[in-house]
């Protein structure tokens, strides 16, 4: 998986907070976007377009928190029951939504030549 990451995310800007990639936690990666992308509208296109959840940063704010406007441009990917060539799948789908929204693209993967169909089954 930190494979696909460095091949497909890291390129578009996408970064880790972690300066050891080797160990990157237990159940979870945590990502920042490259400006100027917010994580609510990543999230939503990923489901949209990729039919690939991953957690926007605003779910994990605390009300009150100063610090709640740094999780705008964060995402949290799960990768504790899937199997690897399914996280490697979900990260390519991520990469395809971030360079979509990098290049202004609208709309839906799916109406367009290429994109993965409706039966693909969803990746959590």
């Amino acid at each position: 998986m930190i494979s696909a990451i460095t091949t497909h995310l890291l390129p578009l800007g996408v970064t880790l907070p972690q300066s050891n990639r080797d160990v990157l936690g237990g159940y979870f990666i945590w990502f920042s976007l490259p400006e100027p992308l917010r994580a609510d509208d990543v999230a939503e296109r990923a489901k949209d377009d990729e039919n690939t959840i991953i957690a926007q940063g605003s779910l994990f704010g605390v009300y009150g928190d100063v610090r709640q406007g740094d999780l705008e441009r964060e995402v949290r990917v799960c990768f504790s029951w899937e199997e690897e060539a399914r996280l490697v799948e979900g990260i390519e789908r991520l990469a395809r939504v971030i360079r979509s929204m990098q290049a202004g693209e609208t709309g839906t993967a799916r109406a367009n030549a290429g994109a993965p169909p409706d039966d693909v089954g969803e990746f959590q």
